[in-house]
């Protein structure tokens, strides 16, 4: 290394919420997956609240379940690490703001695959969701804010996230969803 990136790197640290994109990432697959329940990377006891309701873990997974296939893209964040006790980073958090875009299959099916439709036969439409073609809805707008221990940066499959506060900004006129 030659003296003018020791000085370049002495000038600007490495961003310590450079692994935050890559966790985003990964917590809005878990969302979008339908076999999976969402978030893994709660901690026992967080604060959730959707729309402005708070709401317990076990509420969320259901509501996350009964919900249709969902695709979210991440368009902006903003994270700011807090140190923990004595300037220790690792002890400390990441406050994230993320803005997402999510659409909803419209086609009538949750995440399982089941639907309302009744068979000729009076059997219950239980087609595998692998078989089902996704009726996208417009793009609805949602602002992510949550609070991370700093630990994320080592890996993001522990549970990690002490709050989660999920908002929708902006629903389509076209969509049959309401918020």
């Amino acid at each position: 290394m030659n003296s003018f990136q020791q000085s370049q790197e002495q000038r600007y640290p490495p961003d310590p919420t450079a692994p935050i994109a890559p966790f985003l990432d990964a917590i809005l697959k878990t969302l979008d997956t339908p076999s999976t329940l969402p978030i893994p990377q709660l901690h026992s006891q967080p604060r959730i609240i959707v729309h402005g309701n708070p709401i317990s873990p076990t509420d969320f997974q259901n509501l996350w379940r009964n919900l249709p296939l969902t695709q979210h893209q991440l368009t902006s964040y903003d994270a700011h690490l807090l140190p923990g006790p004595n300037g220790s980073v690792s002890q400390g958090h990441f406050v994230i703001m993320a803005h997402l875009k999510v659409r909803f299959d419209e086609s009538g099916k949750n995440r399982s695959g089941d639907s309302g439709d009744i068979m000729g036969n009076n059997n219950v439409n239980t087609t595998n969701i692998s078989s089902h073609r996704a009726n996208w809805s417009h793009w609805f707008g949602v602002v992510l804010n949550c609070i991370v221990d700093a630990s994320v940066v080592e890996g993001w499959e522990r549970q990690c996230i002490s709050s989660w506060d999920y908002r929708f900004t902006e629903r389509p006129d076209s969509s049959v969803y309401g918020i």
